[in-house]
């Protein structure tokens, strides 16, 4: 057998070349490790930021829903004030209707009451003329009276006289 110092110097050496090479080993493990937390906390806070983002992004959601939601009700509400205010304007064009006929409706009466007003005035007119007529008639049928009075007593009178 070989000589056990020199054995056990080579067994020496070789645990510590193999403890050397375990030890640059488990250093670039640790370094390794090191890294990966870096990089973990890393994600963490970019996690952490991101989470904040996305409460951010999700409370404006939440605001989005109800500015939408708040908007469908005011055009519900637009909508029922549309149809008010057609129902209205056509209220409004079927009196303007009625109104334009009735309008014409009075210049057509008063037009007969101006009408029958002439109509009344001529007949006054006629009225006086016949109220004369009559009046002269009356006087004209007196003379004859008085003529005929006065014709009859010169008949008598001229009947005297041949007599």
């Amino acid at each position: 057998m070989a000589d056990p110092q020199a054995s056990t110097q080579l067994l020496r050496d070789r645990l510590t070349g193999l403890l050397a090479d375990w030890a640059a080993e488990l250093s670039l493990v640790l370094k390794e490790l090191e890294e990966k937390r870096e990089r973990v906390a890393e994600l963490e806070g970019t996690q952490q930021g991101r989470s904040e983002e996305l409460e951010l992004f999700k409370k404006r959601l939440d605001g989005q829903d109800q500015l939408i939601d708040t908007l469908k009700a005011e055009a519900e509400e637009a909508s029922k004030l549309r149809k008010e205010v057609r129902a209205k304007d056509l209220e409004f064009e079927r009196v303007s209707s009625e109104l334009g006929s009735k309008k014409e409706l009075i210049r057509a009466l008063r037009r007969d009451a101006e009408g029958a007003d002439r109509l009344k005035a001529d007949g006054k007119v006629k009225d006086r003329s016949i109220d004369e007529l009559k009046s002269e008639l009356e006087k004209a049928e007196r003379r004859i009276e008085e003529q005929a009075k006065e014709m009859s007593s010169l008949r008598e009178a001229a009947g005297k006289v041949h007599d």
